[in-house]
């Protein structure tokens, strides 16, 4: 198979994603990105990342109204996976250590049967850049299908998938690469499908934004049992399970997908099966975000949620900083679908559908944002100059009083989701230790 060469524009180097002084605050370093544009000619729904190689780095996998590829990092050189009959859209998920790709496509191969179909298209056992790939079908859901997760779900040794399709949610048992058993284990409407262990006791959970599902021990023939997190949400949200206050519990973050409203985060309770689960607001004002992920994006130790916006794409900072890229390093557009990876990272955006009321994407070009973030070394490195000095002290002080009066968390330095003295305390006592002693 030869490669496709599509025209690129190339890197634009030394792009930052700028603070919105209204909504950050001034004492964190701007976070370097550098601009790549992998396809200045193509586009599509379905963004993600993996190795498809076997070289150690993640490679980009692009879906869309043309076909299914993936590009070669780092020169992003296109390979052809798949030929849809309409498309490839909406919903996509990798699993098997990088070496599969499962997705949804308008219009199956074989005879096209009501409703949408779920496809595995594993990696070919030779180089995935000449071998052929091989399309599968799992099974055809029924209706549009959004949301795709794969996962292990019964200990088994072997991948499964989980979907959505709007009107309910259906698990694909694999009996064998070949042989899958749908399950149906929810009615419920919308969007929201995450994934994570809620309850400790070793399987994934299913997380359907403002309620989670406690997988059986047999999936099949077992009872799915609903839980409710919170209530007030939409039908239409998006979803992550991730520890976000190091406490070992599988918290949930959750923004509305096709509405306006909160980014909020939901602290896991000792017994996720009757405790009540505790809401954080990160943001009040956000809207059509349909996908996030939350990882550590300045390398400072807390975890940051990454979200794209229909119409725009901003960071939030868990537990310290509010940065928006809005009309800087993402060029005003939005990103229907955000993915990221952790050795480079990185953001895709495309050219907004016109008409659309939020900006969805429909056109190029396919671009990726590479974080250039140095790590941190001490955690009292106030100002990320590389050294602990008397200027972090002052520009702790300084944040705190603005965070005190201005009712934000930017300088909540003990993670107790409050501005008092305690944290100013804590902070000199940490930065006299890493000054005497060093950091680690």
């Amino acid at each position: 198979m030869e490669p496709e060469s599509p025209d690129r524009a190339g890197h634009r180097r030394g792009l930052r994603g700028l603070p919105d002084p209204g909504r950050c605050r001034t004492g964190r370093a701007q976070i370097p990105f550098d601009d790549a544009v992998i396809d200045s000619t193509n586009s599509g729904d379905c963004k993600g990342l993996g190795d498809i190689d076997g070289d150690g780095l993640p490679d980009a996998v692009l879906g869309g109204t043309g076909g299914l590829w993936w590009y070669r990092y780092p020169n992003w050189t296109r390979y052809r996976i798949a030929t849809p009959n309409q498309e490839f859209t909406t919903g996509h998920a990798a699993g098997g250590r990088g070496r599969r790709r499962r997705s949804r496509h308008r219009g199956p191969r074989t005879a096209p049967p009501a409703g949408s179909a779920g496809s595995r298209i594993p990696r070919p056992s030779g180089n995935p850049a000449t071998s052929t790939w091989t399309f599968h079908l799992i099974g055809v859901a029924g209706n549009w299908v959004h949301d795709v997760q794969v996962t292990d779900l019964n200990g088994d040794g072997r991948i499964d998938v989980v979907t959505g399709d709007h009107v309910g949610y259906q698990a694909w048992i694999q009996n064998s690469p070949t042989n899958w058993t749908r399950v149906d284990i929810s009615g419920r409407a919308g969007t929201g499908l995450s994934l994570g262990d809620i309850d400790g006791d070793g399987r994934p959970d299913v997380v359907l934004g403002p309620v989670w599902l406690k997988t059986p021990t047999d999936p099949i023939g077992g009872t799915w049992t609903e839980r409710t997190i919170a209530g007030g949400w939409p039908s239409e949200t998006a979803s992550v399970v991730v520890d976000i206050n190091g406490d070992g519990r599988r918290d949930v973050v959750i923004v509305p997908s096709e509405s306006t409203g909160r980014l909020s985060w939901y602290q896991a309770p000792a017994n996720p099966l009757t405790g009540a689960w505790t809401e954080h607001i990160v943001t009040s004002s956000i809207g059509y975000v349909h996908a996030f992920s939350v990882v550590d994006m300045d390398k400072d130790g807390a975890l940051d949620v990454v979200f794209a916006e229909q119409g725009a794409v901003e960071r939030e900072a868990g537990s310290d900083t509010f940065w928006a890229a809005r009309g800087h390093a993402v060029d005003a557009a939005g990103d229907r679908h955000d993915r990221l990876a952790q050795h480079p990272r990185r953001r895709y955006r495309g050219r907004r559908r016109p008409g659309h009321p939020r900006g969805q994407l429909a056109g190029p070009p396919l671009e990726a944002w590479i974080n250039r973030t140095d790590p941190a070394p001490c955690a009292s490195d106030w100002n990320h100059n590389g050294a602990i000095e008397p200027s972090d002290v002052a520009a702790f002080v300084n944040d705190w009083f603005i965070s005190l009066t201005a009712a934000t968390l930017v300088a909540d330095f003990n993670s107790d989701h409050a501005i008092t003295p305690a944290d100013v305390a804590m902070f000199i006592n940490t930065w006299y230790d890493e000054l005497l002693h060093g950091c680690g």
